[in-house]
């Protein structure tokens, strides 16, 4: 997967997916949160 012409654009597309993927679920959660507060 290292040589794939597709990855070629970021150098380190685990971290990166890592980091989008983590960032997702923070703002998923908050805003569950949110919602159930603001019904509550």
């Amino acid at each position: 997967m290292k040589g794939d012409s597709a990855n070629g654009q970021y150098p380190q597309p685990s971290p990166l997916m890592k980091f989008i993927l983590n960032n997702r679920t923070l703002s998923l959660v908050l805003l569950r949160e949110v919602a159930y507060k603001k019904l509550n």
